[in-house]
């Protein structure tokens, strides 16, 4: 999980033409999941594009692995919000994330 979230990190990097600094704190979700709680400020480019707006702070996702599938929930923390909030939505949400053993997605 660390490297695809170090890869994640060079990824935005490379989008924003900037390095970016990963934040990054291991949660444990049960006894047998784990997840890691990660976050980047956001480029000031980016984060602020009219002053009727808020401004975006940082990039922030939770990311897990289900078996064989990387799970990542992302948002943005804006100037309002506190990031202990958002980390605490982000941990309760993936908590509740399954794989299904079905293909079928949707029934008629």
């Amino acid at each position: 999980m660390a490297s695809y979230v170090l890869s994640e990190g060079d990824y935005f990097s490379s989008l924003f033409k900037e390095k970016i600094e990963l934040a990054i704190f291991p949660k444990d979700i049960n006894k047998n999941k784990k997840a890691l709680f990660w976050y980047f400020n956001v480029p000031k480019l980016v984060s602020s594009d009219s002053k009727n707006e808020l401004n975006a702070l940082k990039s922030v996702f939770i990311t897990s692995l289900n078996g064989n599938t990387i799970i990542t929930i992302g948002t943005t923390q804006f100037e309002n919000q506190k990031i202990k909030d958002i980390e605490n939505h982000l941990f309760e949400l993936i908590k509740t994330i399954k794989i299904s053993k079905s293909k079928k997605v949707c029934s008629n």
